[in-house]
């Protein structure tokens, strides 16, 4: 039922790409669709239980953990879509295209998370926990003595 040959001659020709009725999808549509239902079923784990479990002290690093279950689950009910629409074989909803486009976004996606990880987050992190020592050793406003308060203290004195 389902074969896992490529023929490479048609892998860069753009009209396999955007043919709008391209058959029945290889074995490897399957294995992809394994792969991203596991990028979900992560997602939806790390988004409800990991960040709660993990991060319930630190804010910051629990709203990084949060964006990043957010855009990986986005991505992969997106391309879990699109798989669909190739296994259904639906006209002009199943080209081979919007599924290239789906892989080069969670590739893109991974490689922006590995950037982020290496670069951005630990200054972000240092500035946001430098934030917190700040707030924590600053000095407390005095609380407003509401105007009732006051009148009455000065008609005592009266």
């Amino acid at each position: 039922m389902f074969s896992f040959d490529i023929d490479f001659a048609k892998l860069f020709d753009l009209s396999h790409w955007f043919d709008a009725d391209p058959g029945f999808p290889s074995g490897y549509y399957l294995v992809l669709a394994a792969i991203y239902v596991a990028i979900l079923a992560a997602s939806v784990y790390g988004y409800l239980v990991y960040t709660r479990k993990t991060f319930s002290e630190h804010r910051f690093k629990k709203r990084v953990a949060e964006g990043v279950s957010l855009w990986a689950g986005a991505v992969a009910i997106v391309a879990l879509a699109l798989f669909a629409l190739r296994f259904a074989q639906v006209p002009y909803g199943s080209t081979r295209i919007l599924v290239y486009l789906t892989l080069l976004t969670s590739v893109g996606l991974a490689g922006f998370l590995v950037f982020y990880m290496k670069r951005l987050y630990p200054g972000r992190l240092e500035a946001y926990e430098a934030r917190l020592l700040k707030a924590r050793y600053a000095p407390k406003p005095k609380p407003a003595t509401p105007p009732s308060v006051k009148r009455k203290a000065k008609a005592r004195r009266r």
